[in-house]
């Protein structure tokens, strides 16, 4: 069964496009896919959904690869992007590669897009997968520093209350018991120990 790819192709030439979907298709993949061949499209093909693999041509008139691909970059680091030219060069081709793409193929030796694009795909998905471990690992460190943060505030508020709750109860046996005063004491008294438990209920959230 064919296996399905999104492919986002960036090249000026509609003939060079049918040759790359062609080599695509003698694979096992079921391609779907966008040409581009200016900023402006690619900005809008990029926002529009997640593409499997980028595609492009090094040198266009009016638009160049290494431009394309800053744009790609800067959209989604992780999806993997070819070059695939017919006037890149060995210096050019390991520079783009330092710059992110993920590999480059001569538009003269296609047999090598298929094992390029099987390779890649898997690295792209590794690349996500560590990305999303790293982000989660980032929201974890922030749910930790506000545990910290709300453990110590309880904590204060804690040392606190129970300062009010022992004038409460000191000044509640030194007044007569049928007095107002007496009856407000009391009063402080409950809600401290209201205060209390709320602060302990924090204390017991910042502790998980």
């Amino acid at each position: 069964m064919a296996q399905p790819l999104h492919v986002l192709i960036i090249d000026d030439s509609e003939e060079d496009c049918a040759l790359l979907l062609r080599a695509l298709r003698q694979g096992r993949y079921d391609v779907s896919y966008k040409r581009v061949d200016t900023a402006v499209d690619l900005h809008k093909m990029l926002a529009e959904r997640q593409w499997d693999c980028i595609i492009s041509d090094f040198s266009m008139p009016g638009f160049s690869g290494v431009s394309a691909r800053r744009i790609v970059r800067e959209k989604d680091p992780d999806v993997p992007f070819i070059f695939v030219s017919g006037t890149i060069g060995e210096d050019v081709a390991v520079e783009a590669m330092r710059g992110g793409a993920q590999d480059y193929v001569v538009k003269a030796n296609l047999v090598r897009l298929l094992p390029a694009i099987d390779r890649e795909l898997v690295d792209g998905n590794m690349r996500r997968e560590h990305r999303r471990s790293e982000q989660k690992l980032r929201q974890l460190e922030k749910f930790e520093a506000i545990g910290q943060l709300s453990g110590g505030i309880a904590h204060a508020f804690n040392n606190v209350i129970g300062a009010i709750m022992g004038w409460a109860e000191l000044r509640e046996e030194e007044v007569p018991a049928e007095s107002r005063a007496h009856t407000s004491f009391v009063r402080i008294r409950e809600q401290s120990e209201r205060a209390s438990r709320l602060t302990q209920q924090l204390l017991a959230y910042a502790r998980r």
